[in-house]
């Protein structure tokens, strides 16, 4: 039910790598795709620097990852190479190596390719896809330049690696955890938290847990602006029913109901009502609890609500960020649109975020990410990518700021919160159990208040 993720030091493959398959490299980093040229040609391997693969490539080399741009136009332009390759005869294409690197902290928000090289595993099956990230300057150094050479052509069997400068080179590894104490460093009463992802859904479920458990105040903080639930309707309604009691009450006056606004109406009462009930649920429990209406995409938005908060708790001491928006499509089909959807409220929300808040006053951090970032997920490359970069930024906030508990929560599928029956279905197809919300909120809970000192987790089953 919960490990922790842990990375080890691995040995990479020492020989003779000569093959005669046909390895291209792109062009997106022109100087790191010659240089690597160069040094595979040392072992006696030829390869082609390429602008996208050619049907006759068996073995393509990805360097878009090291070059730079914002985080969700970044990724789409790695993910546009590997649709490129899914484009062509890919029965033939043994090996996909994505490349990236962790030179500064704000290559961190630009780290989510192991997510997409997992999914790619997943989606073009018989290939071996594996990401190499690579830290400090990008193949900087000669021994980490060899180390890469010996794992692109050796193919150590671990989907990813990262390589240090010295080659020495580590992969992530899953340790059951079956046992959790109290943390040195609780959470009171006095603690303010802001939970990104409003009053429903999983993060309302693991915050209201959370609440109950140490009485933190909370913010939730949410894109749906609260309508009040009229008086002449049943307050327990499905939003089902609720479309049809008002399409109802428009025929009265009306032909032909405007079904549009009747599903908008509907979609935000009930959310209304589900923020309403969390607020209630926190606050009978003996915690405090606000919601506010915050997009956080928007700057502006984002820079208010901060600053309202810390006006009336005089500061931030922790951070829930659970906000998150789908856009699934399969690799072939998906666009660079579908990554900025998920990437926006992800990915920039949680920078916009991160920049208004202290660190000194911070203590504690969780991410929401996916297990479909730790193992991939058929027709989710851009959510793995989001994910994975929650899971690298919290290493980089921990590395930066030791005195704060960070964590990242790979959650496996959830009995409610996005996962769609259809898409529940497709779990039980595959043999995965969804996680029972009530079970996972209380074990969030009980991480955050233990002392695991865990930066990476996973919950549920995969």
């Amino acid at each position: 039910m919960l490990s922790v993720v842990e990375r080890e030091q691995i040995n990479l493959p020492t020989g003779d790598f000569r093959t005669s398959e046909s390895i291209e490299i792109t062009a997106g980093n022109a100087g790191s795709a010659n240089e690597l040229s160069q040094a595979l040609a040392a072992y006696g391997q030829a390869t082609t620097v390429v602008s996208q693969p050619s049907p006759s490539c068996a073995h393509l080399i990805i360097t878009e990852g090291l070059t730079e741009g914002e985080p969700a136009e970044f990724h789409a332009r790695v993910l546009e190479q590997a649709k490129r390759l899914a484009r062509l005869d890919h029965s033939s294409v043994s090996a996909i190596t994505l490349l990236q690197h962790t030179d500064a902290p704000s290559r961190a928000w630009l780290s989510g390719l192991p997510g997409l090289g997992r999914t790619l595993a997943k989606e073009l099956r018989g290939t071996f896809v594996q990401t190499l990230n690579l830290e400090g300057a990008a193949l900087a150094t000669t021994p980490q330049l060899d180390a890469a050479c010996r794992a692109i052509l050796g193919r150590p069997g671990h989907g990813d690696m990262t390589i240090a400068p010295d080659g020495t080179a580590r992969a992530p590894r899953l340790v059951a955890q079956k046992s959790l104490t109290p943390s040195p460093l609780p959470i009171t009463p006095d603690d303010t938290f802001i939970a990104t992802g409003g009053g429903q859904g999983i993060t309302a479920d693991c915050t209201r847990a959370l609440a109950a458990k140490s009485g933190a105040h909370v913010f939730l903080l949410g894109r749906t602006k609260p309508i009040a639930w009229p008086q002449w309707l049943d307050p327990d309604l499905s939003e089902k029913d609720v479309r049809g009691v008002l399409a109802h009450n428009q025929l009265k006056t009306s032909n032909k109901p405007d079904l549009s606004s009747i599903a908008q109406m509907s979609r935000a009462l009930v959310a209304s009502r589900t923020i309403a009930r969390t607020l209630e649920a926190i606050r009978a429990s003996g915690a405090g609890a606000d919601y506010l209406c915050a997009d956080i995409t928007d700057e502006k938005a984002v820079a208010s609500a901060v600053g309202h908060i810390i006006a009336l708790r005089g500061s931030v001491t922790g951070l829930i960020h659970g906000a998150g928006r789908l856009a699934d499509r399969d690799l072939g089909k998906m666009t660079a649109a579908d990554v900025e959807t998920v990437f926006g409220p992800k990915v920039d929300g949680l920078r916009l975020l991160l920049d208004r808040l202290d660190p000194s006053n911070l203590k504690h951090v969780a991410l929401f990410s996916s297990a479909a970032a730790q193992f991939g997920n058929p027709g989710q490359a851009n959510y793995a990518m989001a994910n994975e970069v929650l899971n690298h930024l919290a290493h980089d906030l921990k590395a930066r700021f030791p005195d704060i508990s960070v964590t990242s929560f790979n959650w496996g599928p959830w009995e409610g919160g996005m996962v769609s029956p259809a898409l529940k279905a497709a779990f039980r197809a595959r043999g995965i159990k969804t996680l029972d919300t009530k079970m996972g909120a209380n074990l969030f809970a009980d991480v955050m208040m233990s002392d695991l000192n865990a930066t990476e987790v996973c919950i549920g089953e995969i």
